[in-house]
């Protein structure tokens, strides 16, 4: 029958399709599987309720990425004004130490991985959502920009300039320079 369209895929093949990439958005944000699949929920939930203004501007997946962000970051405040303390998860770190390192240098490697960690925590928010977007390896630029709200040219000086300071701080500390310049980017 011409001029009738093809339903789209449902709200829960969608959220299927895009779980994956939501949870591991959550996660690098708050470090916490438990906190992570919660941000994730409530994601979903306000996803739904909202689907009616959803624009299309962007795909539902990158979407759906920047509400989970934003209730991942929620809970991450939350968290920070109830006094609980954590740490930046070893995933994170590990893409930036060599894993080319001989067994004696295991424990210089878990004392370079808490002082990367603390590096990127303490990078500014702007600066350090854009690098733990970049290096999940998930988003291109572009989408990188539709989650943060800012131009795709805004992520790019982002992401280089939180790995210049994160460099620079490894590099205080203990005169070492990280291969954080080498890093390609996410896929295009």
């Amino acid at each position: 029958m011409a001029g009738m369209e093809t339903p789209g895929p449902s709200f829960d093949e969608l959220a299927s399709r895009h779980y994956r990439a939501a949870y591991r958005t959550a996660r690098a944000i708050v470090r916490s599987h438990i906190d992570a699949e919660d941000a994730v929920q409530d994601a979903l939930v306000q996803a739904y309720v909202r689907l009616s203004s959803f624009r299309g501007d962007s795909t539902f997946g990158t979407w759906l990425i920047a509400i989970t962000r934003n209730r991942a970051i929620d809970r991450l405040r939350y968290r920070r004004r109830h006094a609980r303390t954590f740490s930046e998860g070893p995933d994170l770190a590990r893409r930036f130490v060599s894993r080319e390192q001989s067994p004696e240098d295991a424990v210089l490697d878990r004392e370079r991985r808490r002082h990367l960690a603390q590096c990127i925590e303490a990078l500014p928010a702007r600066l350090r959502d854009a690098l733990r977007l970049a290096t999940s390896g998930q988003h291109n630029y572009e989408e990188m920009g539709t989650i943060l709200g800012a131009p795709t040219g805004t992520i790019k000086s982002r992401v280089w300039e939180a790995r210049r300071l994160v460099a620079r701080r490894m590099r205080s500390r203990n005169g070492q320079r990280l291969c954080l310049d080498t890093y390609e980017g996410p896929r295009k």
